[in-house]
């Protein structure tokens, strides 16, 4: 899966998979708990696989699934 959006600093890129971590601290609502990428890491890991983040160097990121 790939987006155009903003891109993902390099600070933040060792923890975009951390349960409940947001990069953007001006957002104040927390029922966007940023769940998703945690939880569909751990599935493919369980598979002897992996979910990472391939980032753009101007904006967006690709998120790539690997299974075996």
């Amino acid at each position: 899966m790939s987006d155009d959006g903003p891109r993902i600093p390099p600070e933040q890129r060792k923890r975009i998979f951390d349960r409940f971590y947001r990069g953007d601290l001006s957002r104040s609502k927390k029922e966007h708990g940023r769940l998703v990428l945690s939880i569909a890491k751990e599935p493919a890991a369980l598979h002897g696989g992996n979910l990472y983040l391939e980032p753009h160097s101007s904006s967006g990121a690709t998120f790539v699934l690997e299974l075996p």
